[in-house]
């Protein structure tokens, strides 16, 4: 027994990184599988940590807890659903290595994905970014899809730094262990959205620096369309609700804050009022242009300010 304990603090004396994947709803196995691979073919010291947050279907949940065969691996399992920000500053809370690696449980790892981390280790935080999957079949009816492939250009290392702070994505990052203890997620952020700019700009207040890189994770499951405004939605009604913080940090609160000189915001959120269902549908229907998404996004956020007043 006790050299079971004295092996383990060991390994955890020359732990390098540390994997944390947050699962809500999906199965992860190939991920993980991808890289425990990738580490192991590195010789790299490494764990890897799973944590469900809560999730409600019960076959994706059995298929997850296959991954604990791997010495490698912890899987641990929330009785209910605590959050973005919570879920990932649990995940750091259990962690062991120096660096974190954070990965969503959707995305596809690169072959190289590692390796290419590896050379950042004396990074603060270093974001890999992300690349749009998917075959052109899906720019006739996903809007999730095609709203992604619109803001590619945005994704590649040099548009992020030119914005290193407002550009971060939890999607796909590393950072130092230290950093996150320093500086958890914002948890008063319970619903869909906004934890990570809250996090980008708590990192530019401390002075602590962002490196983007060229290390994409892909992204190739798409959520359909009423999904997609449900969650556009959500995360919209976040926004409002931390308005006043996230000034500077988000587009769309700039361009209500110039159209605000221009025009009362009640005549918008009227405009909302009044073909909200129109639109809903025409977003709904098969190659609805893009625009409308953009335009109901920016009614219904006025929508909601008014609705704060």
């Amino acid at each position: 027994m006790g050299l079971s304990i004295l092996f383990t603090y060991l390994c955890t004396l020359m732990m390098q990184l540390s994997i944390l994947i947050p699962v809500y709803n999906s199965d992860c196995t190939t991920l993980v599988a991808t890289l425990c691979q990738q580490a192991r073919s590195l010789n790299l010291c490494f764990e890897v940590i799973v944590a469900d947050d809560g999730s409600k279907l019960q076959d994706i949940k059995a298929a997850n807890r296959a991954i604990t065969q791997w010495e490698e691996v912890d899987y641990i399992e929330l009785p209910h659903n605590i959050g973005r920000a919570a879920i990932r500053n649990l995940l750091a809370e259990r962690s062991h290595a120096p660096q974190l690696l954070f990965l969503d449980c959707d995305v596809v790892a690169g072959h190289e994905l590692l390796s290419n981390y590896l050379r950042y280790l004396d990074g603060d935080v270093v974001c890999g970014g992300i690349a749009i999957g998917g075959g052109p079949e899906l720019w006739q009816h996903n809007l999730r899809y095609r709203y992604e492939k619109h803001c590619e250009p945005q994704h590649t290392s040099e548009q992020r730094q030119l914005r290193p702070y407002q550009s971060f994505r939890t999607t796909n990052f590393m950072v130092r262990r230290e950093v996150m203890q320093r500086h958890p997620f914002d948890e008063r952020i319970t619903n869909y959205g906004y934890e990570d700019v809250l996090f980008g700009k708590a990192l530019k207040a401390s002075k602590i620096r962002i490196t983007h890189i060229e290390n994409h994770a892909g992204i190739d499951d798409y959520e359909d369309n009423a999904t997609f405004l449900l969650t556009t939605e959500e995360a919209l009604r976040t926004l409002c609700i931390f308005s006043n913080e996230l000034r500077g940090y988000n587009r769309l609160l700039t361009t209500v804050d110039i159209l605000r000189h221009k025009c009362p915001l009640r005549l918008l959120a009227l405009v909302h009022r009044l073909l909200r269902w129109p639109m809903r549908r025409c977003l709904l229907r098969y190659r609805c242009p893009l625009t409308v998404y953009q335009f109901y996004r920016l009614t219904y956020f006025t929508w909601l300010l008014q609705k704060q007043q």
